[in-house]
């Protein structure tokens, strides 16, 4: 539903969010990618979308 709207920024945030409670770290970074370039004014679609890449980051280095 959402790859055939992409402009449902707020529901690929809401998609993110609920892959990062469900552990599907990759998945959500996706998710939170997209509804941050759609919402550059949303406080917490950037803050989230970092949070999970330096999640990543740790586990690909091992700190």
């Amino acid at each position: 539903m959402l790859n055939a709207y992409p402009e449902l920024h707020q529901a690929a945030y809401s998609l993110g969010l609920l892959l990062a409670e469900m552990g599907r770290y990759p998945e959500s970074e996706t998710w939170l990618a997209r509804a941050a370039s759609g919402m550059p004014g949303h406080p917490g679609a950037r803050r989230n979308l970092t949070e999970i890449r330096r999640y990543l980051a740790s586990i690909e280095t091992g700190s």
